[in-house]
């Protein structure tokens, strides 16, 4: 039987939350028995944390917010989503406040690992030899209106008596 496994991302809330259900599965095989998994909850706390689960797996993502629009996986081939997104108020709570939560229910399907790489050479260096010299206008612009403020706040000022 292979293992799936997700990691988190840094970055938006949303897409952080969202990218730590993203599978990796390790070997092949299905998560098919006699026995019933229950759902793997993820929630806004996972985020940048690794997460492991078997291929077939269902994720039950639950972000603490009403505001949070989930637009389903960033790669559906790896973990799809099972229906549309749950919005639950709490109650107590004011209106329009975002108190409450959405959840999405998503089935991790196949290896596979997606997000942003974190490790390994960066990107190369940008060549500066071509580069156009630095025109600094608004540091002009700033001096000017400066000026125009003292000139004014001078003149506001009563005479010396």
């Amino acid at each position: 039987m292979g293992a799936m496994h997700a990691r988190g991302l840094t970055g938006a809330p949303l897409r952080a939350a969202l990218a730590v259900v993203l599978v990796c599965v390790a070997g092949a095989g299905a998560a098919c028995g006699s026995t019933i998994t229950p759902p793997r909850v993820v929630s806004d706390a996972d985020n940048g944390h690794s997460v492991t689960v078997r291929r077939g797996a269902i994720i039950r993502l639950v972000l603490h917010s009403t505001y949070w629009r989930p637009h389903g996986s960033s790669a559906p081939s790896v973990v799809a989503v099972s229906g549309a997104p749950k919005y639950v108020a709490q109650s107590g709570g004011i209106a329009g406040s975002g108190n409450g939560t959405v959840t999405e229910t998503l089935r991790a399907l196949t290896a596979g690992l997606r997000g942003a790489r974190t490790e390994g050479p960066m990107a190369p260096e940008i060549p500066l030899a071509g580069q156009r010299p630095a025109q600094y206008v608004f540091s002009r612009h700033v001096e000017r209106k400066l000026a125009e403020i003292r000139t004014r706040a001078h003149a506001q000022m009563p005479p010396a008596a």
